[in-house]
């Protein structure tokens, strides 16, 4: 397995939202035998350009940081699962 890091910007939730988004995503990783070592919040900023996504513009987001082991065959199939919305 080789390592990755995984840069995540998630919208701007509710804590109780932005947890459950979150455990979906780590959820998603462990089903495609990913083994995580740390996730580590960057905190909510603003972005450095504008982001449009769903037909709608956002001007924060919660930045996350994930450290992983992942076979490379399976960042494909994990880069499918992080552009579907939550």
């Amino acid at each position: 397995m080789d390592r990755y890091e995984m840069g995540q910007i998630m919208k701007a939730k509710q804590r109780s939202e932005m947890v459950a988004a979150l455990k979906s995503t780590m959820a998603a990783l462990l089903e495609k035998e990913a083994n995580m070592r740390n996730l580590e919040n960057l905190g909510e900023k603003n972005p450095p350009y504008q982001i449009s996504m769903h037909n709608r513009c956002h001007t924060q987001g919660g930045y996350f940081l994930v450290d992983l082991y992942a076979l490379p065959t399976a960042i494909s199939s994990i880069m499918d699962h992080l552009q579907q919305p939550f």
